[in-house]
């Protein structure tokens, strides 16, 4: 009986790893249009404290690696209370990865932590740091799990799509935040093609999934 759950607890973990969440909507960059707003607006700074938060797997999205990236800098635009532009700088160079996530080893720590600045994903030394600017704003269906779904330009070792996810916005007093639902980009489209799972030559058991899951955390004062 014992062997029977514990075999039952294994399947709901390997099966909660592989759920995938929502791919983000993907196209070429697109132009920042800048109306002029009428009415009250008011300019937010992103708070230090703000961070993506980004999960990777192996091959079919098993054993997950996780952790942070600080946001360096940003400001977030409202009108009459409504959010009207958001930008920010995100310090790759300062990318963190979870002890837990590789069992609280920490030579392993130390090793992928080092391995994901490499040349063979993020490269920190050329692309120290990445960004976003949104494109186009739009406020969802009263009632709705989310409040507003964004578009902008994610640029990641300099290079620029456009993605599209949903938001929550809050506004208390002096402060902003925005958190995200989680949504997955597929990587090679950033080139971070290492060890891609499926493609040629790549060992299966060193494969490495496209899926990257993302969820923002924004927080921003006047």
């Amino acid at each position: 009986m014992k062997k029977l759950i514990l075999l039952m607890l294994i399947a709901s973990t390997l099966l909660s790893s592989c759920k995938k969440s929502k791919d983000a909507k993907i196209e070429g960059k697109k132009e920042v249009v800048e109306t002029k707003q009428v009415g009250n607006t008011t300019e937010y700074t992103v708070n230090s404290s703000s961070v993506v938060e980004w999960k990777a797997f192996h091959a079919l999205r098993t054993v997950p690696r996780y952790g942070i990236v600080p946001v360096k800098s940003g400001t977030v635009t409202l009108t009459n209370d409504q959010l009207t532009a958001g930008k920010f700088v995100l310090d790759i160079s300062n990318l963190k990865l979870d002890i837990a996530s590789v069992g609280n080893d920490e030579k392993d720590h130390a090793d992928l932590s080092g391995h994901l600045k490499s040349k063979d994903f993020f490269n920190i030394e050329e692309f120290p740091i990445a960004s976003f600017e949104i494109t186009q704003i739009n406020t969802t269906k009263t009632g709705e799990k989310y409040s507003h779904q964004l578009s902008g330009n994610l640029s990641i070792k300099d290079i620029t799509k456009n993605i599209t996810f949903l938001v929550n916005m809050m506004l208390d007093t002096d402060q902003v935040s925005i958190i995200s639902e989680t949504f997955t980009i597929d990587r090679t489209i950033f080139n971070l093609t290492y060890n891609v799972e499926g493609a040629e030559g790549v060992v299966k058991d060193y494969a490495v999934s496209k899926d990257i899951d993302f969820t923002i955390k924004l927080s921003a004062t006047k």
